[in-house]
């Protein structure tokens, strides 16, 4: 783990597409994610920053949508259940993104 939140890379990326058992090559179609783990007290919203880099895996992937997580870490929230939310973004090169945040 990298930096004050980050699950995964561009590495980890290509580890988590799809693969037939016996190929080595991901099964097309598939969709890349980026996970921002923690959104810790007195951080700004990891949105933007989120964006950016799934855009940047996603142009290497050749892929022209993704998913975004965000975990909500911060003191004080209501329960995951009561703040989880789904919404579609434009990625900064023009990406659909599904964002959720928990």
């Amino acid at each position: 783990m990298t930096g004050d939140g980050y699950l995964c890379g561009m590495r980890d990326l290509s580890d988590y597409r799809i693969h037939a058992s016996s190929e080595s090559a991901p099964i097309t179609g598939g969709s890349a994610f980026n996970i921002k783990a923690i959104w810790r007290d007195g951080a700004s919203d990891p949105l933007t920053e989120g964006l950016t880099q799934l855009d940047a895996y996603l142009a290497g992937l050749g892929l022209d949508s993704g998913w975004l997580v965000i975990f909500d870490r911060r003191s004080n929230q209501p329960p995951s259940a009561e703040r989880t939310t789904s919404s579609e973004q434009i990625s900064p090169q023009g990406r659909l993104i599904q964002v959720i945040r928990a």
